[in-house]
């Protein structure tokens, strides 16, 4: 298996393991849901990747089927609403933070 493959079967088991945790499916994540709820686990999705992992605003909308620059708006969003200590958003990144990733 080459490092491409092995690269997005890790990113496939990261949002596996994600969405489980968020009580969702990982194509409600990927899929133009535009729901309160499907929303804030997409971008709290997004800073997993991106402070957690590593992962670039690219790499990120690649895998959920977004722009870089619709990665980068969800990231600040949640950084923004867990600074405010959101109850929901909080709640949802005690849960995930501590998912293993593939880019550090």
């Amino acid at each position: 298996m080459n490092q491409t493959n092995t690269t997005h079967q890790s990113e496939n088991q990261i949002l596996i393991e994600y969405a489980n945790l968020a009580n969702a499916t990982p194509m409600q994540i990927i899929e133009q849901n535009r729901t309160a709820r499907i929303t804030e686990i997409r971008h709290t999705y997004c800073l997993l990747r991106r402070d957690r992992h590593g992962a670039t605003f690219a790499q990120i909308g690649k895998e959920i089927n977004r722009t870089p620059e619709t990665v980068q708006h969800a990231v600040t969003r949640i950084r923004i609403l867990l600074k405010f200590k959101d109850e929901r958003v909080t709640k949802l990144w005690n849960k995930v933070k501590d998912i293993p990733g593939n880019y550090r």
